[in-house]
């Protein structure tokens, strides 16, 4: 059982739909932000359907953008076959549907390999690395050529290494602890090789990637989670630079999870 991730995809079992909200609340320490309820909220509703056994579909929907993903995964090594671990691939396309003055690189897509692996039937563990194409969706970046800033166009996409971890506990193991940290690789000398958003983007923001630490519960065919992160997007680009902001200056967000699962 691989670890329920707050910020990647998983499996969705062989002939069933599972329906999905996340939803990231306003910034958690703020003025009159009442724990981050009376600040803009992040959401998504999504669904997974599993096609043949390992091959799954995705399908969501995000108010940040107005954005759509689409996305398959394929997991052809499965520890529950007996494998000594679960080996998957995962791509997705994304369209951010809001109006083209408020958003840049509004085609983009995903790719991403993850290994994961239950240990001792109470530790699950999932590593990840992803690749995602044109995650700069500022409107009219402005770069310095030597001759004054000017409006750039950037195409620039972004690298991660993603580690995510969950213990079970209880006797019934329908409780758990979630851990998750994602690094968008840091470009050293060459700022033109990948988009970072708190190394090159946000002046003075984040050197870190994306933390989240939380509480999970299984219910018969319902998964509920709740969450503390930095990082208050959902979608696959638009969390593959990291967050812009900082922890120390208050940038952290309460989310919850939620998915019900039917067999068809």
């Amino acid at each position: 059982r691989p670890p329920r991730s707050t910020l990647f995809p998983y499996t969705t079992l062989f002939r069933s739909f599972e329906f999905r909200v996340h939803h990231r609340f306003g910034k958690l320490i703020a003025p009159r932000s009442y724990l981050g309820l009376a600040n803009g909220a992040t959401m998504s509703l999504g669904v997974g359907y599993g096609i043949v056994d390992g091959l799954d579909a995705l399908a969501r929907w995000s108010n940040a953008g107005l954005d759509w993903e689409l996305g398959l995964k394929y997991a052809p090594l499965r520890q529950v076959d007996g494998k000594p671990l679960s080996l998957a691939a995962f791509a997705s396309f994304e369209a951010l549907a809001d109006d083209p003055a408020k958003a840049e690189n509004r085609f983009t897509g995903n790719f991403q390999v993850m290994m994961s692996r239950l240990w001792f039937q109470r530790w699950s563990t999932q590593f990840m690395v992803n690749w995602s194409m044109f995650t700069n969706h500022a409107i009219g970046p402005r770069v310095d050529f030597g001759d004054g800033a000017q409006v750039a166009e950037d195409r620039r996409g972004s690298l991660d290494l993603g580690l995510a971890s969950t213990v079970w506990l209880g006797k019934k193991k329908k409780h758990g602890i979630d851990l998750e940290y994602t690094l968008p690789v840091p470009v050293g000398g060459n700022p033109d090789l990948f988009y970072f958003q708190g190394g090159d983007a946000a002046l003075g923001g984040a050197n870190y990637g994306n933390v989240a630490v939380g509480w999970s519960a299984r219910a018969g065919l319902h998964l509920f989670q709740v969450f503390v992160t930095n990082q208050n997007a959902i979608h696959t680009n638009q969390v593959a630079p990291g967050p812009g902001g900082r922890i120390e200056d208050g940038d952290i967000y309460l989310g919850f999870n939620i998915s019900r699962r039917w067999k068809l």
